[in-house]
C-alpha cells in the first residue's frame, strides 16, 4: 500500500504502519520504485497466476497536494543530485508506471490526459475559490490550498 497526501496518516487501521509505504519525500519515492521494482521481478519469475496476482495486488491512497510536494523535494535534491541523475531516477519511475499501466490494461497517455485534465479543472475551482475572497494561488500557503482542493473536490463529486 502506498500512502500519499499533505500529512501520512494510518488513522488506526490494522496492519497499515507494517505494510504502508508513505509517499512524503523524494527518498520515499525512491523506495516505493525500488520496492515495486522488486514486486514486478518477483511476479516476473512466479508461474502462478493467482500467486502473481497477489504479488502485484496494491493499493494507493490518499490526494492532495502530494505530486507538489513531491516535485518540491526533487528540486531541493537538485543540489545533491546531477541533472543526469535527475532525470534518471525521474525516468526510472515513469517506466515502473508504465509497466504497472500494461500490466493493468491502461493506456499511460489516456490516463495522463484525464489526470492532467481534472487537475486543470480542480485547480481553476481553487483560483476562482480564492478570488472570491480577493487572493491569489501564490498568496496562499499550502495548508489553505489543500483544504481547497479537499473542497473542490468533494463539490465534483457531489455533482
Amino acid at each position: 500500500m502506498i500512502g500519499t497526501g499533505s500529512k501520512p496518516t494510518h488513522w488506526n487501521i490494522p496492519g497499515a504502519d507494517e505494510h504502508v509505504l508513505n509517499l512524503w519525500s523524494y527518498d520515499d519515492a525512491v523506495k516505493i520504485k525500488d520496492h515495486l521494482e522488486e514486486m514486478f521481478i518477483k511476479a516476473s519469475r512466479t508461474p502462478d497466476p493467482v500467486e502473481r496476482k497477489k504479488i502485484l495486488n496494491m493499493y494507493i491512497v490518499g490526494a492532495g497536494f502530494t505530486g507538489v510536494e513531491m516535485a518540491g523535494e526533487l528540486a531541493e535534491a537538485r543540489s545533491d543530485l546531477s541533472q543526469d541523475e535527475i532525470e534518471e531516477e525521474f525516468g526510472d519511475l515513469l517506466f515502473v508506471m508504465a509497466n504497472l499501466a500494461r500490466h493493468m490494461k491502461v493506456d499511460p497517455e489516456a490516463a495522463l490526459r484525464r489526470t492532467n485534465a481534472k487537475f486543470t479543472r480542480r485547480f481553476a475551482g481553487i483560483e476562482a475559490r480564492l478570488a472570491k475572497i480577493g487572493k491569489r494561488p501564490e498568496d496562499s500557503d499550502l495548508a489553505e490550498m489543500d483544504a481547497l482542493w479537499d473542497a473542490v473536490k468533494a463539490a465534483e463529486r457531489a455533482g
